[in-house]
């Protein structure tokens, strides 16, 4: 196979192309294709119909791949490869359903047992899901629960709908609680200063257009959103040097 990778690439993406064919068809022998197949395959991989075939006949009559009953040589051992794959990837995806159905539905902490909070929670499951991120173990629900449930019933929504708003993965202290707490450790002001810097973003967007602030939309709204932004610019300009000093 080395030899013929560094030879030519194109057969290299024939064989196993009929390797994979042939396993699924649980069968050794090359299929003869049609003209709409052979062309369509051809495609897929690159290279014209008359040289798919030259390829074939050379692993055939130059290589010894292919026996002259057109069947693939060593193809037992092929398969035995590609099911133990296949076995070891099903016995993965088991092993994680069962310790999930193990571990149980965790106990919402009674601070956070009130239908906004499950409502809240729901949601950010299905946010999850939709960016395709890993489930959450129940373990791992469990401590998050006991940290936002330090945050109270409010604190805790407020982080839920603070990470679905800014496109975060995890759950952080919401930025009421950190404005309460003028001690706020450094990766708290960083925190809150992505807060300020988001909003800013926001509104830049919305009513922005161009590189000074005298390029801003001249309509009533967009002027008390030119007021919020600079002032948020200040607070950003606090909050760097805090977190710098």
């Amino acid at each position: 196979m080395i030899w013929l990778q560094r030879k030519d690439c194109a057969s290299c993406a024939v064989w196993e192309w009929l390797k994979a064919d042939s396993w699924k068809r649980c069968s050794p022998i090359v299929r003869e294709l049609s003209e709409i197949e052979n062309d369509g395959i051809s495609n897929m991989l690159g290279i014209n119909t008359e040289r798919l075939n030259k390829i074939v006949e050379m692993m055939r009559d130059d290589l010894g791949w292919i026996t002259d009953d057109m069947r693939i040589k060593s193809w037992q051992k092929w398969q035995s490869v590609a099911v133990k794959t296949a076995d070891a990837d099903r016995h993965y995806i088991k092993y994680w359903k069962d310790r999930t159905k193990d571990e149980g539905e965790p106990e919402v902490p009674a601070a956070l047992k009130h239908d906004s909070f499950s409502i809240a929670w729901e949601e950010y499951k299905k946010y999850r899901a939709n960016n395709r991120w890993k489930p959450l173990m129940a373990m791992s629900v469990e401590r998050k629960w006991r940290e936002l449930a330090e945050w109270g019933l409010e604190g805790a929504i407020e982080s839920i709908n603070q990470t679905i708003k800014h496109g975060w993965q995890g759950l952080f202290k919401p930025q009421s609680i950190i404005s309460k707490n003028k001690d706020a450790s450094v990766w708290e002001k960083t925190q809150k200063l992505k807060l300020v810097e988001e909003s800013m973003k926001e509104l830049k967007g919305r009513f922005f257009m161009g590189d000074h602030t005298s390029k801003w939309d001249a309509s009533e709204e967009a002027q008390a959103a030119k007021k919020t932004y600079l002032s948020l610019k200040e607070k950003s300009k606090a909050l760097r040097k805090e977190i710098i000093d």
